[in-house]
């Protein structure tokens, strides 16, 4: 029996369009960190969503949540 192993991971090609590689994303999310004294259900989910926007350099529809809110059709509802 042959043991199948998916493939390498290949890079949405709209991530180009905000970075050059995945090691920019480091870059992309490096001041994005937990500020002391957040609880801890609140600093894993904002741990979670850090790491869910840098691996969407390979699917870009991680970083869907994110875009609705700050997207242009969120603006007219805030106000």
């Amino acid at each position: 029996m042959t043991t199948q192993r998916p493939p390498f991971p290949v890079p949405d090609e709209r991530a180009h369009l905000f970075v050059d590689s995945y090691a920019d994303m480091h870059d992309l999310v490096e001041d994005l960190v937990v500020a002391d004294g957040v609880p801890g259900a609140a600093a894993t989910v904002l741990r979670t969503a850090r790491e869910l926007l840098r691996q969407s350099y390979y699917c870009y529809e991680l970083d869907h949540p994110r875009t609705r809110r700050d997207g242009p059709g969120a603006r007219g509802r805030r106000r």
